[in-house]
């Protein structure tokens, strides 16, 4: 996971990703107001604490699955997918929490290797869309 070695359970089965809009520049671009300093913030905090929460959520699965705080990392995955125009990944937190929030194990487990790939869609995308915008080449 991220720079780490993933858990053993990460890789059991494979959950194909959708082949939809990854990131809405638009959404971040309204929120900031043109304002490009407050929008690489705005990645920049997205990026590091979903990373963390992933993280953690991955740590909460190996040490027993503690569904509440799984339930609560989704949740918070789910809204800032939402304040980037993250819309597939916010789709997937919101499995993630809901089977966290129903008990279920198996679909917590299967829904985070889901969300974990997501984001990385999302990081990418994001990255490439910085890196557009820093020399010139808009969205």
């Amino acid at each position: 996971i991220g720079g780490a070695q993933r858990p053993a359970w990460y890789d059991a089965g494979e959950v194909r990703a959708e082949e939809n809009s990854v990131f809405d520049a638009e959404v971040v671009r309204r929120a900031s107001g043109g304002d490009r300093r407050f929008e690489e913030e705005t990645f920049d905090l997205f990026l590091t604490d979903t990373r963390r929460r992933l993280d953690r959520i991955a740590s909460l699965v190996a040490d027993g699955c503690d569904l509440d705080a799984v339930h609560k990392e989704a949740s918070t995955i789910k809204g800032m997918g939402g304040t980037v125009g993250a819309s597939m990944m916010k789709d997937a937190a919101f499995r993630l929490e809901k089977a966290a929030a129903e008990g279920d194990v198996a679909g917590v487990k299967s829904f985070y290797r889901s969300l974990e790939r997501e984001f990385e869609r999302v990081e990418a995308v994001i990255t490439r869309y910085r890196r557009s915008v820093s020399t010139g080449g808009g969205a």
